[in-house]
């Protein structure tokens, strides 16, 4: 049997690195300062959270345009995320 403790170590760095891919250089609308486009804390809920929070706040305020915007940032995000999740599985089936 291979020992295959270098590449799993690869392998489960990019696992954990990952939800990087979730992240948004411009941040929330209005609070850039939150960068991850899949949840953070609502902004009226204290520190309840929101999931898809940018989209969720678009909506609620019924900003079309910026809701289609922020559909659009969280549909790269998720394609960003979906290709590492490929490279990973391609990983562990050359192991």
């Amino acid at each position: 049997m291979e020992d295959h403790a270098q590449e799993l170590q690869t392998v489960n760095r990019e696992l954990y690195r990952s939800e990087r891919d979730l992240l948004s250089e411009e941040g929330l609308p209005g609070r850039e300062w939150f960068r991850h486009v899949m949840y953070a804390t609502g902004v009226y809920t204290g520190f309840a959270p929101e999931p898809m929070p940018g989209l969720q706040q678009m909506i609620k305020w019924n900003a079309v345009a910026e809701a289609q915007a922020q559909a659009d940032v969280i549909a790269a995000a998720i394609n960003r995320m979906a290709g590492t999740a490929e490279k990973v599985s391609r990983d562990l089936a050359r192991l």
